[in-house]
């Protein structure tokens, strides 16, 4: 079965995949939580059927350093959906520098973009606006957790929810909403949603944000 399920650290984090005899395996020895499972299909053995996981939570906290999304050319390739982003084709492809660098523009997420070696030529050391030229999408930055979901070749919509930006933009929405309700809510959750003090919230889908107290993997 090559099916993949999303990994969760104890804070709802997207830690990593892994296989589906993988995931069923750490609920069975209680090791982890089923979070999400699939619809339409099961694990069957000879007399019983089981959830097909496919977003499962760890119950102790795995501390690891940040992870993100390596700068490479393939990975701005697969960013941009191996296509050029000025005229969309996927022929003799290069990378340009939205701002040249010849005029200071950095080799980063957001100044990158997929282009074919002809429109590349006819930008030439000129912004898009200065070469009449339109991207069809700004570059930016992809998290860990859309670049395996997105850029991966694997598509699962019950990984969504548990994306970084998707949290912290619901974080943001209730806090703007319900102020009184977020007195209590650590200042550095946005950065840090593990906090250093033990404890943190976490957004549960169905039930709203909540305290956790986290624990080191043994």
């Amino acid at each position: 079965m090559g099916r993949k399920v999303l990994v969760l650290n104890q804070d709802y984090s997207a830690l990593t995949i892994c296989s589906v005899a993988k995931a069923f395996l750490l609920v069975y020895l209680k090791k982890a939580d089923l979070i999400s499972e699939s619809q339409t299909e099961n694990l069957r053995s000879i007399s019983q059927s089981f959830p097909l996981p496919t977003v499962i939570r760890l119950h102790k906290y795995v501390y690891l350093p940040y992870r993100g999304v390596m700068l490479t050319r393939q990975n701005i390739f697969r960013r941009d959906g191996h296509q050029c982003q000025y005229c969309g084709t996927s022929d003799d492809l290069t990378l340009d520098h939205v701002l040249p660098k010849s005029r200071s523009g950095k080799s980063s997420w957001d100044n990158l973009t997929t282009a074919c070696k002809r429109c590349n030529s006819r930008k030439g050391d000129f912004t898009p606006e200065e070469a009449g030229m339109v991207l069809r999408q700004r570059p930016y930055k992809p998290s860990f957790i859309m670049f395996i979901r997105d850029f991966s070749g694997i598509n699962d919509e019950s990984w969504l929810p548990f994306s970084l930006e998707k949290r912290r933009n619901l974080l943001i929405k209730l806090r703007k909403l319900e102020p009184s309700a977020c007195e209590e809510w650590p200042t550095d959750f946005l950065r840090n949603p593990a906090g250093n003090s033990g404890s943190f919230l976490t957004f549960h889908p169905g039930i709203g944000f909540c305290r956790t107290e986290s624990a080191k993997f043994d």
